[in-house]
C-alpha cells in the first residue's frame, strides 16, 4: 500500500498516547493480577490438562544441530547473543551554504 505522506503521519499519529497517558500493556487473562487463576480455569473449560510446573513447550526444546542459547539463571529468559558492534553514525543536520556570488 503506498500513502501519501499527510495520510501516513494521520494514521501514525492515531497510536500515540496523549501527555500523561500510560499504555496499558497487559489486561483481561493475561493480566497480573489472579493469571494463573484465570487461566487454570480457561484451561478447564477447554478441558485442556494442565501444563506440569517443570516442563518446557515443545517449541523450546533443543533441535539438534542449532546452537543452543543460554538462558538466565534468575527468570529463565534466553540471553542475549553478542552478533557485533555497529560504529556511530555522524548526523550533519546542517545544509551546506551554497555561494552564488
Amino acid at each position: 500500500m503506498t500513502l501519501a505522506l499527510p495520510e501516513f503521519v494521520r494514521r501514525f499519529c492515531l497510536h500515540l498516547l496523549p501527555e500523561r497517558f500510560v499504555k496499558i500493556r497487559h489486561y483481561g487473562l493475561l493480566g497480573n493480577r489472579g493469571r494463573q487463576t484465570r487461566i487454570a480455569l480457561v484451561r478447564e473449560a477447554l478441558g485442556v490438562a494442565p501444563t506440569p510446573a517443570g516442563a518446557t513447550p515443545a517449541a523450546a526444546k533443543p533441535v539438534p544441530g542449532k546452537e543452543v542459547r543460554q538462558r538466565c539463571p534468575h527468570c529463565g529468559a534466553l540471553a542475549l547473543a553478542w552478533i557485533g558492534e555497529v560504529p556511530p553514525q555522524t548526523i550533519h543536520w546542517r545544509t551546506p551554504i551554497l555561494d552564488t556570488s
